[in-house]
């Protein structure tokens, strides 16, 4: 590695270090710098900071002026006014939007009710309820001492509880977290007590 030329730098000796191989560099201006190798190899770090601390080239003024003035305008979905957008970020959306505000008022206004994309796929407001109901009592009744947490009737690991019937919320099966979500997916598969 000594004597290799990495950006700016060129490798001189190895540093001392407790992690890591470290390499003591010289950089074209004339600044000594100590460097991890990877961050050499990888192309991370081309010289002592100097690159930083330097005006970018006309080159490089050329590249960051025509990203930022390739700019696809477009009319905001809510409120109608004009804003821009990188072409790529435009394309990637059905709907576009001048600010995270106006996506909000969109959500609120448009998203309601039948007009949500997830309208009619969930539980009923009155089921919801009772199973967080039969859930917080059965919490309540471990956490007091009236009801023993078991292990998993099928393999005797930690155990979650399962409700068969939420209106009876002390009636429980425990399952452990795998043999749970296979009991929901087809109860068939699993010999449970």
């Amino acid at each position: 590695m000594i004597g290799r030329k990495f950006g700016l730098l060129t490798v001189v000796e190895q540093a001392k270090s407790n992690r890591g191989k470290r390499w003591k560099c010289v950089c074209e201006c004339g600044n000594e710098t100590v460097v991890y190798g990877y961050r050499l190899k990888s192309g991370h770090t081309k010289s002592c900071g100097c690159l930083r601390r330097k005006p970018p080239s006309k080159e490089k003024r050329q590249k960051i002026g025509d990203a930022l003035r390739n700019q696809k305008l477009f009319t905001c979905d809510y409120c109608g006014e004009k804003s821009s957008k990188k072409p790529s970020h435009y394309a990637r959306n059905k709907r576009n939007f001048c600010s995270p505000n106006c996506y909000h008022n969109y959500l609120s206004a448009y998203n309601r009710g039948e007009n949500h994309p997830l309208f009619g796929t969930g539980m009923a407001e009155d089921e919801v309820k009772k199973r967080i109901r039969a859930r917080t009592r059965l919490n309540h009744a471990v956490r007091d001492g009236k009801l023993e947490r078991l292990p998993c009737v099928v393999c005797g690991d930690v155990a979650e509880a399962h409700h068969e019937d939420y209106n009876k919320p002390l009636d429980v099966i425990w399952l452990c977290r795998m043999h749970h979500r296979t009991y929901h997916n087809n109860p068939e598969l699993l010999e449970v007590e």
